[in-house]
């Protein structure tokens, strides 16, 4: 038989699945009740898999389009396989992500709680979904003011809340230039990265520019790390300069770690093992290993984004391709004081029982099992002290100047006097 073809599981590794699947069927934690929503990102049932917003076309772009222009596309799928009315409605916050103090039709227009209308059931697959769409703006709904806004998604029947998801809009009255600068602290010259920027105010009349204007900078577009209302540190003509001394500081990570899993028939050089039983698929991803002490390896990477992409079955990638049980292994000693996650854009970031891993004493191992559909993964491996999600990738991963990381930069002003942070200005910086 063809080595890379689909393969039958050693016992152990069968065992590991079986094992993870009964600690996966306790009880998920509940973060909301109903009708009550976080205000980030966050997925609230365990029916609900693969949610993906951004610009329409652009997958790996964050969810940030300009007044006037762009589209934004939401997708997700629901395991239950039915129909569901499903609504959804926007709220508009300030920088920190707090509903701002304006009424609804301040900043919409047209109608909140709306249906969301697109859906279509999966066809061919081992695991039946529904999988929906929604494009914004569209004919029921548009936005008036830019600033950030939360995209709230529910069940019509009994008001559950699904899905949120925040998104940005830009009105472009100022500039934005900046660049990546050594680290002034000679300790982090070898594993950190550091920005200077200034914004170009042109013919905006402010009357305080240095308490009227913050800026938020995120890194691989995560919310989590954010570094949010920076001020300006001067005024040089007509631009506010934003250069600082170790402050706009990051951790510069090292490249993600890829898991392909674009064909369910047969194995990429990622995965160990690959297996179809009666339940569905099955894969096991090589085991991997610390890198806090590795140098540098460059690697062509999505900055821990991931691609829905079908290798068996082109076509309708969103309604054809499987899902499969993926067991993630970092080969390392048991840390009774930490708890280990795999993390990246799938998982939002953050920690859950699906993307939380356990420890294996027969093979040294923290082991996981994440359902995912087939498509391409960046990953990597963190972690945080039990009961809290304060995730630290350093001590599995490491850091090192050289990686290439993208950073975003947003500028908001709330000109004084007025009830609601406009966003004037965003743009983009590559490490590299």
């Amino acid at each position: 038989m063809d080595s890379h073809h689909l393969t039958i599981f050693p016992n152990r590794v069968r065992l590991i699945f079986v094992s993870l699947s009964l600690m996966l069927a306790l009880p998920q934690m509940t973060y909301a009740g109903p009708g009550e929503f976080e205000t980030v990102d966050h997925v609230y049932q365990d029916f609900i898999k693969t949610v993906k917003f951004s610009l329409s076309g652009l997958p790996n772009t964050m969810p940030i389009t300009q007044m006037g222009t762009g589209e934004l596309n939401l997708s997700f799928d629901d395991l239950q396989a039915n129909f569901k009315d499903i609504r959804y409605r926007i709220v508009h916050c300030d920088m920190d992500w707090n509903p701002s103090d304006l009424q609804e039709q301040d900043y919409i227009s047209g109608f909140n709680d709306e249906l969301v209308r697109d859906f279509s059931f999966s066809s061919l697959a081992v695991q039946n979904y529904t999988h929906y769409e929604l494009f914004l703006p569209n004919k029921d709904l548009s936005w008036k003011l830019s600033g950030n806004y939360l995209l709230h998604l529910y069940q019509d029947d009994n008001k559950q809340p699904l899905i949120t998801r925040r998104f940005c809009v830009v009105e472009p009255i100022m500039k934005l230039f900046g660049g990546m600068v050594t680290p002034y602290n000679a300790t982090k010259y070898n594993t950190h990265h550091e920005l200077d920027f200034r914004v170009q105010m042109g013919a905006s009349r402010m009357i305080n520019p240095m308490l009227e204007v913050r800026a938020t900078i995120l890194q691989n577009n995560r919310w989590d790390k954010a570094i949010q209302s920076v001020a300006p540190n001067y005024i040089m003509g007509e631009d506010l300069q934003f250069k600082f001394q170790d402050k706009i500081t990051f951790e510069a990570g090292k490249e993600f770690r890829p898991c392909d899993i674009r064909s369910a028939k047969y194995k990429s050089e990622f995965v160990n093992n690959l297996e179809l039983t009666t339940e569905g698929f099955y894969a096991a991803l090589r085991t991997d290993k610390p890198r806090s002490d590795q140098n540098y390896l460059s690697r062509r990477d999505i900055n821990g984004s991931f691609v829905l992409e079908n290798a068996d079955r082109p076509g309708d990638d969103a309604l054809n391709s499987e899902y499969i049980h993926v067991l993630f292994r970092l080969q390392t000693p048991e840390d009774p004081m930490e708890d280990f996650y795999v993390i990246g854009a799938f998982c939002d970031w953050t920690c859950s029982y699906d993307n939380k891993m356990v420890y294996d004493e027969k093979t040294n191992c923290y082991i996981a099992n994440i359902f995912l559909k087939q498509g391409y993964y960046d990953y990597i491996y963190a972690m945080s002290a039990p009961d809290k999600c304060n995730l630290d990738s350093s001590e599995l991963e490491g850091n090192w100047y050289e990686t290439e990381n993208t950073y975003n930069i947003l500028i908001y002003y709330r000109q004084q006097g007025e009830r609601y942070d406009r966003l004037v200005a965003n743009g983009a910086i590559s490490s590299k």
